[in-house]
């Protein structure tokens, strides 16, 4: 799939499953921090305070990923996750 096509279905998702899923659940919790992630990273103009909210959400979205699978099923991070951490900057 393309990138295009990865946000829809993030989106329609979430539409579609919250019905189902209790809000503390915590792999849901970051599912919809990813999503606003996402939404500042493509919204057409970014303020300084959108950039430092960015920057929170990377940090949050890195350590919950981290906590949530690394230990659990292994699942380590990848370079395209590091990358996210530039991401403010160069938005900047």
């Amino acid at each position: 799939m393309k990138a295009v096509q990865y946000w829809s279905l993030l989106k329609y998702l979430l539409v579609v499953l919250r019905k189902w899923v209790p809000q503390n659940n915590e792999q849901w919790n970051l599912l919809l921090h990813l999503c606003m992630l996402i939404d500042l990273l493509f919204a057409p103009h970014i303020t300084l305070g959108m950039i430092e909210c960015m920057r929170d959400l990377t940090e949050y979205h890195m350590n919950m990923h981290c906590e949530l699978y690394s230990s659990k099923w292994q699942v380590k991070l990848r370079p395209k996750h590091h990358l996210l951490v530039y991401m403010p900057e160069v938005c900047k």
